[in-house]
């Protein structure tokens, strides 16, 4: 029913005021929040852990760390990064095919007071940056091959006697070494060859020279000699 005062202003002549519209209102959707910048996962470091301080897995791991490059010496032995790579298969317990790879990590405990090499046989993967290592050490020994190609037989040898001399090579090969240090290949007359692993030491302004000698003759049969 109209209202008194709509009555009295419709018998004046005055116009019937006319509601105002509902205005509705339209809420802007919402923006959906930008996805978080993800910064990309760097390559895993090495990861290796014998239970103590073997400078043998130390000189991987810093290799690993820096990018994996020895320095290059003229009279570079291949066995050297051959040792290298294997590291870390011998530090998660790999069983070695070959003799003097086992017999030279279940010596070289150098840093240790015991073997830090137990063979397990259990599986693993490597990480990616030490794989890349391990690649790029392959490499290198095969550059080495090419430039001096040491029969297996002679390096066996070497490898299965001399886990300090091969040490002081590795320090050598990463630039660690004085320049006195060297190794003197040779191959005697009526065949055969023979590794020098020859060293000189300071002491109260002296030179003290070292020799580790390999000697093998034409049918692969060696013996060791010392001098100094």
């Amino acid at each position: 029913m109209p209202s008194l005062l709509a009555l009295l202003l419709l018998a004046c002549g005055a116009p019937t005021p006319v509601p105002e519209a509902e205005v509705e209102v339209v809420e802007e959707p919402t923006a959906a929040p930008k996805p978080a910048e993800v910064e990309p996962t760097p390559a895993a470091a090495s990861t290796l852990d014998v239970g103590c301080p073997s400078e043998l897995v130390e000189h991987f791991t810093a290799l690993v760390a820096s990018g994996c490059t020895l320095t290059e010496v003229e009279d570079g032995l291949p066995m050297i990064p051959r040792v290298l790579r294997n590291v870390p298969f011998a530090a998660r317990g790999y069983r070695f095919k070959s003799t003097e790879l086992t017999t030279f990590f279940t010596a070289a405990k150098q840093g240790c007071e015991e073997p830090w090499y137990k063979p397990t046989g259990a599986e693993f993967t490597l990480p990616e940056a030490e794989q890349a290592c391990v690649t790029k050490l392959k490499a290198h020994e095969a550059t080495l091959r090419k430039k001096l190609d040491v029969p297996r037989e002679v390096e066996a040898y070497a490898l299965t006697q001399l886990s300090g001399e091969i040490l002081s090579e590795i320090e050598r090969h990463r630039g660690l070494k004085k320049d006195g240090d060297r190794v003197m290949v040779s191959q005697p007359d009526g065949g055969g060859w023979s590794l020098n692993f020859y060293s000189e030491d300071q002491y109260e302004g002296e030179t003290f020279e070292s020799s580790s000698i390999v000697m093998c003759d034409a049918k692969g049969a060696c013996e060791m000699m010392f001098a100094g």
